[in-house]
């Protein structure tokens, strides 16, 4: 193959800027970012069954602007993570675009529903279910699980409403986690790149190929993966258009966590000890005197921690 790639116009080709310099030789096909170049001297470039230009050796493709591993090309992962290229191009500048930022608001009403609805079921076990187990056990868990679907909703809030986007680096990892309680999947893929993860269908998750660095966008707070894409030698990101991630109030935080369900716990504990009932002691007053145990012994060691952190 000797003629010189071209591509639709529009978009840079293999060969566009490349001298005869940068000509590489068969077996050091990347350095900098260029591979063979169709000049003379330089390996000769193919095309897949897509039409998309690979390296001689088959393990990376031509997205268009870049060099990006085999099946890792931007417009590849979007295809199968859901983002767009031009939410991908205002991801890089640190913003969300109108459609990510609707899609936040429509999680953080999913989360707050959730987490109010969960909320409703503890009141009501605690309020209707007399029983040791339902007040000391059920109740104090459902609520956790109510917080920390609220905080999470607001955290996705804050994410919306300032519109600014996290950057992480790191390697595409993936893992397989079967979910025995959705009948109507028997498990999903969760995509990974430096802490921040996407959870995939099977037949999704499959085709994401993994193993190589890239570049991941996030909603800092919430830490929704955004976008993604592969990262190259020659990349040198302008990082102070990201936000720092999780320096704002509504971030998740489990020690806050811990303090609003102590507290709970504690109300909910006195609560049954005022008003105990002498024929069903082991699960009034007796479930009280545990909750306020269990509840101060929290919110101590919380205050602990704080006066030490403090002191250092």
């Amino acid at each position: 193959m000797s003629e010189t790639p071209t591509e639709p116009s529009g978009r840079n080709t293999p060969t566009e800027g490349v001298d005869s310099g940068q000509a590489q030789s068969s077996d050091s096909l990347f350095q900098g970012g260029v591979f063979g170049t169709g000049v003379s001297g330089g390996p000769p470039l193919e095309r897949d069954a897509r039409g998309v230009w690979v390296s001689p050796d088959g393990t990376w493709e031509w997205d268009g602007t870049r060099w990006a591993p085999r099946g890792g090309a931007a417009a590849r992962l979007g295809q199968l993570m859901g983002f767009s290229l031009k939410e991908l191009e205002a991801n890089r500048s640190g913003r969300l675009v109108l459609g990510q930022a609707i899609g936040l608001w429509f999680w953080a009403a999913v989360w707050m529903a959730l987490g109010l609805g969960v909320l409703g079921l503890t009141l009501a076990i605690a309020a209707l279910w007399n029983s040791f187990l339902g007040r000391v056990f059920v109740a104090p868990t459902a609520f956790v699980i109510s917080v920390y679907l609220s905080w999470r909703a607001i955290a996705t809030v804050g994410d919306a409403l300032a519109r600014r986007v996290a950057m992480t680096s790191g390697l595409l990892t993936k893992r397989w986690e079967q979910d025995p309680d959705a009948p109507w999947a028997p498990g999903y893929f969760y995509v990974s790149v430096g802490g921040v993860e996407k959870k995939l269908y099977k037949s999704i998750g499959e085709a994401v190929p993994e193993g190589f660095n890239c570049y991941a966008y996030y909603s800092p707070e919430s830490r929704r993966l955004l976008s993604l894409e592969p990262t190259s030698p020659e990349d040198n990101p302008d990082t102070s258009v990201f936000a720092a991630p999780g320096k704002a109030p509504t971030r998740i935080r489990w020690r806050g966590i811990a303090a609003i369900v102590a507290i709970f716990m504690v109300a909910t504990g006195a609560s049954y000890i005022a008003i105990s009932d002498p024929a069903r002691p082991f699960d009034t007053y007796v479930a009280g005197d545990v909750l306020v145990l269990m509840g101060t012994c929290l919110l101590l060691a919380g205050g602990w921690r704080l006066v030490r952190r403090s002191r250092k």
